[in-house]
């Protein structure tokens, strides 16, 4: 019996997990960066890869990334389009500037500031 192939979601607006890419990488060095380190794999266990859009479709919370790898934020789930909008431009200006300031539109979103591990 051929094993389950793993699958990894990959977030089209937030990127958590970008091996030094830079504050923002692209879903395509983020799936770049994995297939590089499971290199070896062969094609049966390589993970199927799929892409979301985090702000839509986050069942939980949404990790925005924005100053390093070690501090996120997390928002409680979104789902109005302009408020959506607004987040995404709060994450290019944070991006943008290096600075890690919670816009006050997003104030009332806000679940947690976290420390995130590697």
């Amino acid at each position: 019996m051929t094993p389950k192939k793993l699958q990894i979601t990959l977030c089209n607006t937030c990127v958590r997990d970008n091996y030094g890419e830079g504050i923002f990488a692209t879903t395509d060095s983020v799936e770049r960066a994995y297939r590089e380190r499971l290199q070896g794999l062969g094609a049966d266990l390589m993970p199927v890869f799929q892409r979301q859009n985090c702000f839509n479709l986050c069942e939980n919370y949404h990790c925005v990334q924005v100053d390093d790898r070690e501090t996120g934020v997390l928002l409680k789930k979104i789902s109005d389009p302009d408020k959506i909008r607004s987040v995404c431009e709060w994450v290019k200006t944070c991006a943008q500037s290096g600075k890690f300031e919670i816009a006050d539109s997003l104030k009332s979103h806000l679940a947690e500031t976290v420390k995130v591990t590697a």
